[in-house]
């Protein structure tokens, strides 16, 4: 019974084995596509644009806090206690609330980026359907799941040109 249950089993992992001598696989490395792709670049480039805005402006804001700062200091003897106090606090305020508006407005931007990576991902995705399916491949496989292959499965210069081709 052991030994028909064996051969039963063999016969099935031989037959499996035998089935996929024909599989078609490509090995792409998404990482660099993500990375190299004119669309990805793009993005990056447009988010570090705004980041840099938001910085510029950041620095006027800033020393306009700081002049405010320096001439509530300078007035300190000369403002009586409640009145100097007054004007602290709302120093204070208006710092919280520029904090809050620079902590809002990169949050924005980051929220921004990472949806449109998203769409950008999806629409790299079915060009790799597509692309799977026009070639007739079985598998297309991520690099870094793959410890050693030939170099001639490696597609991903084909597939950047391609993604730099069909999107803009």
């Amino acid at each position: 019974m052991f030994f028909l249950r064996f051969i039963i089993i063999f016969f099935l992992f031989q037959n499996y084995t035998f089935s996929n001598d024909n599989l078609n696989l490509v090995i792409i490395d998404l990482d660099y596509i993500f990375k190299n792709s004119n669309a990805a670049k793009k993005l990056s480039k447009q988010s570090i644009s705004e980041k840099e805005a938001i910085v510029k402006d950041k620095k006027k804001i800033e020393s306009n806090l700081e002049k405010q700062k320096n001439d509530i200091m300078s007035k300190k003897n000369i403002l009586d206690k409640k009145e100097f106090e007054e004007k602290v606090i709302s120093h204070q305020k208006n710092v919280r609330e520029y904090q809050v508006k620079i902590n809002k407005d990169l949050k924005k931007i980051n929220d921004e980026f990472i949806k449109k990576n998203i769409v950008l991902k999806k629409k790299i995705d079915q060009l790799l359907i597509e692309y799977s399916k026009e070639n007739n491949i079985d598998l297309i496989v991520n690099k870094k799941a793959i410890v050693v292959s030939a170099i001639n499965m490696d597609m991903t210069k084909q597939i950047l040109d391609i993604i730099n081709n069909k999107i803009k």
